[in-house]
């Protein structure tokens, strides 16, 4: 078999690879999550470089097609980082691979994977554990769908309904806007984020530099059957909660979702996840991927899964049972109760860590690049979202420091100012 590798940002140049991917695809209905979709690797790709594509041909042309971003320590990761809650690429039927030959033909120490699709093989063969990504199934319409969770006697669709009452009875209209590419917008539900994870102690899973100008270029993107949407949930003019996905077709996958901390009392993000569900008809959606984790909503939202599996593909079969146990090692102290010392105190290093990339970022800044003042560092007002600056540091970044990551053409400087700060 032979391996070999291109960048997912020069697929024009490929356009056999663009007519394999999507045939390969189109054989087997496991593949309809927007996460399998070429023009979702694009879309990455577009933000980051480093992605590229396995291509595995054999006698009968091309077996496999494999989307993985090459990182600077030579391993594999998801393409999309924390955004991934559903990786895969396209196989043929018979396709047969051998991790090592993989790794070896590619350059690659390891391949390491979060939420791979569990019908593919490796990854399934050599998973440390085995999840479940939730799937909401509209396919015969929301009073089919609202009759079956009610049936179920799950009170979440009760108590967004409530929650919806709530909003009206004491603050005001409430309209739902299904698709609003407004970047100002994007940020302040960053803003938002950052700010609920701040108070929680936990650690922010968006704060790389990278994750601003790729939900930016999500928000904006349309090609084929693909593209970003961006739903929002006014109270009056004020916007209350954000909720941005990708879509395909009739199915869609949550991707980032945020609401204004000080209105968290009146559940603002599940009242807009309950008007996304009842104008999914419209919206041509027929199934929404909610992403693996805990999260109550999700058990109690999702009328279906699709199994999944995390692990590492290693050369050797030692490593890879070591890797194994630390998994399973991790998921005990992430269910344990008195685990949770720990637990904070992990998160603390990866927010100090974060903060001495950040402060590392805007010291290596060509002076040259960046203008000579601070803005409204107090507030934040005026720094660029993507670097994701904490409070305790925001005095020492100037203004305008650009990612190293992102490419000049979506460079958040290029984008509107933000909206005004959250009092």
């Amino acid at each position: 078999m032979q391996i070999s590798s291109i960048a997912a940002d020069r697929l024009e140049v490929f356009p056999e690879i663009s007519q394999a991917w999507q045939e390969l695809r189109s054989a087997r209905p496991e593949y309809a999550s927007p996460h399998v979709a070429l023009e979702y690797v694009r879309m990455v790709a577009a933000v980051r470089p480093a992605v590229e594509i396995a291509v595995l041909r054999d006698a009968a042309g091309v077996a496999a097609l494999l989307p993985f971003l090459r990182s600077k320590n030579g391993r594999a990761e998801p393409i999309a980082g924390t955004f991934s809650d559903l990786e895969g690429g396209v196989y043929r039927n018979d396709c047969r691979l051998r991790p090592r030959e993989l790794l070896q033909r590619l350059g690659l120490r390891a391949w390491s994977y979060r939420r791979w699709l569990a019908c593919q093989e490796p990854f399934a063969r050599w998973a440390a554990g085995r999840l479940s990504n939730p799937i909401i199934d509209l396919r015969e319409g929301w009073a089919a769908y609202y009759q079956q969770i009610r049936a179920r006697r799950s009170e979440v669709i009760k108590r967004a309904e409530q929650k919806r009452r709530k909003i009206v009875r004491e603050l005001g209209t409430v309209r739902f806007e299904p698709d609003l590419p407004d970047v100002g917008l994007l940020r302040q539900a960053l803003a938002w984020k950052a700010d609920w994870v701040r108070s929680k102690g936990m650690y922010n899973p968006i704060g790389e530099p990278w994750h601003g100008p790729l939900l930016e270029t999500l928000i904006h993107y349309r090609r084929d059957t693909f593209r970003g949407r961006m739903a929002c949930l006014f109270v009056g003019s004020r916007p209350v909660a954000v909720m941005v996905m990708i879509q395909d077709g009739p199915v869609a996958a949550f991707w980032f979702g945020a609401f204004c901390p000080e209105l968290a009392s009146f559940s603002p993000g599940l009242v807009c996840d309950y008007e996304l569900l009842r104008s999914s008809a419209d919206l041509g959606i027929e199934r929404i991927e909610l992403g693996c984790g805990t999260e109550r909503y999700k058990q109690q939202l999702g009328n279906d899964s699709i199994p999944v599996v995390e692990g590492m593909l290693l050369p050797t079969v030692t490593g890879a049972a070591c890797y194994r146990q630390w998994l399973k090692v991790k998921e005990h102290l992430r269910s344990r109760p008195w685990a949770a010392p720990l637990r904070r105190a992990v998160w603390a290093a990866r927010n100090v860590r974060a903060q001495l990339r950040a402060l590392r970022r805007c010291l290596v800044t060509k002076s040259t690049d960046v203008p000579q003042t601070l803005g409204n560092t107090e507030s934040g007002e005026n720094l660029p979202h993507n670097e994701m600056v904490p409070r305790s540091l925001q005095p020492l970044v100037l203004r305008g420091a650009a990612s190293q990551d992102a490419r000049p053409d979506i460079n958040p400087s290029n984008y509107p100012a933000t909206v005004e700060p959250q009092p």
